[in-house]
Protein backbone atom coordinates (compact mmCIF):
# COMPACT_ATOMS: atom_id res chain seq x y z
CA UNK A 1 0.00 0.00 0.00
CA UNK A 2 2.84 2.38 0.84
CA UNK A 3 4.33 1.82 -2.58
CA UNK A 4 1.00 2.65 -4.19
CA UNK A 5 0.76 5.92 -2.21
CA UNK A 6 4.32 6.85 -3.20
CA UNK A 7 3.50 6.16 -6.83
CA UNK A 8 0.42 8.38 -6.65
CA UNK A 9 2.48 11.23 -5.12
CA UNK A 10 5.12 10.82 -7.81
CA UNK A 11 2.47 11.00 -10.51
CA UNK A 12 1.03 14.17 -8.95
CA UNK A 13 4.48 15.76 -8.85
CA UNK A 14 5.10 14.85 -12.49
CA UNK A 15 1.80 16.41 -13.57
CA UNK A 16 2.55 19.54 -11.55
CA UNK A 17 6.04 19.86 -12.96
CA UNK A 18 4.77 19.26 -16.46
CA UNK A 19 2.16 21.98 -15.99
CA UNK A 20 4.81 24.35 -14.66
CA UNK A 21 7.05 23.46 -17.61
CA UNK A 22 4.27 24.27 -20.05
CA UNK A 23 3.69 27.61 -18.32
CA UNK A 24 7.38 28.44 -18.49
CA UNK A 25 7.53 27.46 -22.15
CA UNK A 26 4.51 29.64 -22.89
CA UNK A 27 6.19 32.58 -21.18
CA UNK A 28 9.40 31.96 -23.14
CA UNK A 29 7.51 31.82 -26.43
CA UNK A 30 5.71 35.05 -25.50
CA UNK A 31 9.02 36.79 -24.80
CA UNK A 32 10.49 35.58 -28.10
CA UNK A 33 7.46 36.78 -30.06
CA UNK A 34 7.55 40.15 -28.31
CA UNK A 35 11.27 40.58 -29.09
CA UNK A 36 10.66 39.66 -32.72
CA UNK A 37 7.84 42.19 -32.92
CA UNK A 38 10.05 44.94 -31.48
CA UNK A 39 12.84 44.10 -33.92
CA UNK A 40 10.41 44.22 -36.84
CA UNK A 41 9.03 47.55 -35.65
CA UNK A 42 12.55 48.94 -35.33
CA UNK A 43 13.38 47.86 -38.86
CA UNK A 44 10.25 49.54 -40.20
CA UNK A 45 11.07 52.77 -38.36
CA UNK A 46 14.69 52.66 -39.60
CA UNK A 47 13.55 52.03 -43.16
CA UNK A 48 11.15 54.96 -43.01
CA UNK A 49 13.87 57.23 -41.62
CA UNK A 50 16.41 56.40 -44.33
CA UNK A 51 16.68 59.19 -46.89
CA UNK A 52 14.88 58.48 -50.15
CA UNK A 53 16.68 59.28 -53.40
CA UNK A 54 15.78 62.82 -54.43
CA UNK A 55 16.00 64.20 -57.93
CA UNK A 56 17.29 60.85 -59.20
CA UNK A 57 20.53 61.02 -57.18
CA UNK A 58 22.71 58.21 -58.56
CA UNK A 59 25.15 58.50 -55.67
CA UNK A 60 22.40 58.12 -53.07
CA UNK A 61 20.71 55.29 -54.95
CA UNK A 62 24.00 53.40 -55.17
CA UNK A 63 24.68 54.02 -51.48
CA UNK A 64 21.28 52.68 -50.42
CA UNK A 65 21.32 49.73 -52.82
CA UNK A 66 24.69 48.63 -51.46
CA UNK A 67 23.66 49.30 -47.86
CA UNK A 68 26.37 51.91 -47.47
CA UNK A 69 29.08 49.79 -49.12
CA UNK A 70 30.91 51.54 -51.92
CA UNK A 71 30.96 50.10 -55.40
CA UNK A 72 34.18 49.01 -57.10
CA UNK A 73 36.25 52.12 -57.73
CA UNK A 74 38.98 52.79 -60.29
CA UNK A 75 42.60 52.20 -59.40
CA UNK A 76 44.67 55.15 -58.19
CA UNK A 77 46.53 55.64 -61.47
CA UNK A 78 43.21 56.00 -63.29
CA UNK A 79 42.14 58.92 -61.10
CA UNK A 80 45.14 61.23 -61.66
CA UNK A 81 46.49 62.79 -64.84
CA UNK A 82 49.27 65.29 -65.59
CA UNK A 83 48.08 65.78 -69.16
CA UNK A 84 46.12 68.74 -70.43
CA UNK A 85 42.98 68.11 -72.47
CA UNK A 86 41.38 71.03 -74.30
CA UNK A 87 37.86 70.20 -73.19
CA UNK A 88 35.64 70.98 -70.23
CA UNK A 89 34.67 68.04 -68.04
CA UNK A 90 35.67 66.01 -65.01
CA UNK A 91 37.98 63.51 -66.70
CA UNK A 92 41.50 64.08 -65.34
CA UNK A 93 43.27 66.49 -67.67
CA UNK A 94 40.14 68.44 -68.66
CA UNK A 95 39.18 71.95 -67.59
CA UNK A 96 36.99 71.80 -64.48
CA UNK A 97 33.39 72.95 -65.03
CA UNK A 98 32.75 76.28 -63.35
CA UNK A 99 29.82 76.69 -60.99
CA UNK A 100 28.20 79.24 -58.71
CA UNK A 101 26.48 78.16 -55.50
CA UNK A 102 25.46 79.59 -52.16
CA UNK A 103 27.65 78.93 -49.14
CA UNK A 104 26.18 77.54 -45.95
CA UNK A 105 26.44 81.10 -44.57
CA UNK A 106 24.28 82.38 -47.45
CA UNK A 107 27.01 84.05 -49.53
CA UNK A 108 27.61 83.60 -53.26
CA UNK A 109 30.57 81.43 -54.26
CA UNK A 110 32.04 80.86 -57.72
CA UNK A 111 34.70 78.23 -58.31
CA UNK A 112 36.54 80.21 -60.98
CA UNK A 113 37.28 82.95 -58.44
CA UNK A 114 39.88 80.58 -56.95
CA UNK A 115 41.91 80.46 -60.18
CA UNK A 116 45.59 80.66 -59.28
CA UNK A 117 45.19 78.31 -56.30
CA UNK A 118 45.07 74.56 -55.95
CA UNK A 119 41.52 73.58 -55.03
CA UNK A 120 40.21 70.37 -53.53
CA UNK A 121 36.51 69.99 -54.22
CA UNK A 122 34.86 67.36 -52.05
CA UNK A 123 31.30 66.14 -52.61
CA UNK A 124 29.66 65.02 -49.35
CA UNK A 125 26.36 64.32 -47.63
CA UNK A 126 25.30 63.85 -44.00
CA UNK A 127 23.91 60.35 -44.70
CA UNK A 128 27.26 59.17 -46.10
CA UNK A 129 29.35 57.23 -43.55
CA UNK A 130 32.67 57.51 -45.47
CA UNK A 131 32.13 61.27 -45.73
CA UNK A 132 32.18 61.46 -41.94
CA UNK A 133 35.29 59.26 -41.79
CA UNK A 134 37.33 61.43 -44.14
CA UNK A 135 36.15 64.90 -43.13
CA UNK A 136 38.73 65.38 -40.32
CA UNK A 137 41.45 64.59 -42.89
CA UNK A 138 40.21 67.38 -45.16
CA UNK A 139 40.21 69.80 -42.24
CA UNK A 140 43.77 68.77 -41.33
CA UNK A 141 44.93 69.02 -44.94
CA UNK A 142 43.47 72.50 -45.31
CA UNK A 143 45.10 73.74 -42.11
CA UNK A 144 48.47 72.30 -43.17
CA UNK A 145 48.54 73.62 -46.73
CA UNK A 146 46.40 76.77 -46.86
CA UNK A 147 49.51 78.96 -46.62
CA UNK A 148 50.73 77.37 -49.88
CA UNK A 149 47.74 78.66 -51.80
CA UNK A 150 45.54 75.59 -51.30
CA UNK A 151 41.77 75.82 -50.91
CA UNK A 152 39.25 73.17 -49.93
CA UNK A 153 35.62 73.49 -51.01
CA UNK A 154 33.01 71.13 -49.64
CA UNK A 155 29.93 70.66 -51.81
CA UNK A 156 26.99 69.27 -49.87
CA UNK A 157 24.54 67.22 -51.95
CA UNK A 158 21.68 69.23 -50.46
CA UNK A 159 19.08 67.88 -52.87
CA UNK A 160 19.49 64.47 -51.19
CA UNK A 161 19.22 65.80 -47.62
CA UNK A 162 16.12 65.98 -45.43
CA UNK A 163 16.77 69.66 -44.77
CA UNK A 164 19.43 72.25 -43.93
CA UNK A 165 19.49 71.56 -40.19
CA UNK A 166 21.49 68.29 -40.39
CA UNK A 167 23.86 69.93 -42.89
CA UNK A 168 24.55 72.85 -40.56
CA UNK A 169 24.95 70.43 -37.64
CA UNK A 170 27.44 68.36 -39.65
CA UNK A 171 29.60 71.41 -40.40
CA UNK A 172 29.47 72.47 -36.73
CA UNK A 173 30.22 68.99 -35.40
CA UNK A 174 33.41 68.72 -37.47
CA UNK A 175 34.33 72.41 -37.03
CA UNK A 176 35.07 72.60 -40.74
CA UNK A 177 37.45 75.53 -41.40
CA UNK A 178 36.94 75.68 -45.17
CA UNK A 179 34.14 76.86 -47.48
CA UNK A 180 31.07 74.64 -47.82
CA UNK A 181 28.44 75.26 -50.48
CA UNK A 182 24.94 73.87 -51.04
CA UNK A 183 23.94 71.94 -54.16
CA UNK A 184 20.22 72.43 -53.59
CA UNK A 185 19.09 71.47 -57.11
CA UNK A 186 21.53 68.62 -57.74
CA UNK A 187 23.18 70.53 -60.59
CA UNK A 188 26.76 69.92 -59.42
CA UNK A 189 26.07 66.25 -58.86
CA UNK A 190 25.12 66.08 -62.52
CA UNK A 191 27.79 68.49 -63.79
CA UNK A 192 30.60 66.62 -62.00
CA UNK A 193 29.16 63.17 -62.74
CA UNK A 194 29.07 62.16 -59.08
CA UNK A 195 28.22 58.45 -58.94
CA UNK A 196 29.88 57.56 -55.63
CA UNK A 197 29.82 59.32 -52.30
CA UNK A 198 32.11 60.88 -51.33
CA UNK A 199 33.96 62.09 -54.44
CA UNK A 200 36.99 64.38 -54.54
CA UNK A 201 38.54 66.50 -57.29
CA UNK A 202 41.92 68.25 -57.26
CA UNK A 203 41.99 71.29 -59.53
CA UNK A 204 45.23 73.00 -60.56
CA UNK A 205 45.80 76.79 -60.56
CA UNK A 206 44.99 76.92 -64.28
CA UNK A 207 41.63 75.22 -63.67
CA UNK A 208 42.52 71.72 -64.84
CA UNK A 209 41.18 68.58 -63.14
CA UNK A 210 44.30 66.76 -61.96
CA UNK A 211 42.46 64.17 -59.85
CA UNK A 212 38.97 62.73 -59.96
CA UNK A 213 38.70 60.22 -57.15
CA UNK A 214 35.35 58.66 -56.22
CA UNK A 215 35.06 57.05 -52.81
CA UNK A 216 36.83 57.36 -49.48
CA UNK A 217 40.19 59.14 -49.32
CA UNK A 218 42.54 59.81 -46.41
CA UNK A 219 45.07 62.42 -45.38
CA UNK A 220 48.12 60.54 -46.66
CA UNK A 221 46.61 60.10 -50.12
CA UNK A 222 45.59 63.77 -50.20
CA UNK A 223 49.14 64.87 -49.37
CA UNK A 224 50.79 62.39 -51.74
CA UNK A 225 48.54 63.33 -54.68
CA UNK A 226 48.75 67.06 -54.08
CA UNK A 227 52.54 67.07 -53.81
CA UNK A 228 52.89 64.88 -56.90
CA UNK A 229 50.59 67.12 -58.94
CA UNK A 230 52.26 70.30 -57.69
CA UNK A 231 55.76 69.01 -58.40
CA UNK A 232 54.78 67.96 -61.92
CA UNK A 233 52.94 71.22 -62.54
CA UNK A 234 55.92 73.34 -61.47
CA UNK A 235 58.34 71.27 -63.54
CA UNK A 236 56.36 71.66 -66.75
Amino acid sequence: MKNIVNAVHAADNFVYLSYEGVGTMRKLITYILAAAALAAAGFVIYSEMRPEPSNGSEALEAYLENQGIERDLPAGEETVSHESIDETGVQPGMQAPDFTLETIEGEAFQLSELRGDYVLVNMWATWCGPCKDEMPDFAQFYEEYKEEGVNVVGVNMTSTETGLTPVEQFVDDFSLPFTNVLDKEGEIESLYEVYAMPSTYLITPDGRVAMNRPGLINYDVLVETYEEVRENNEAS
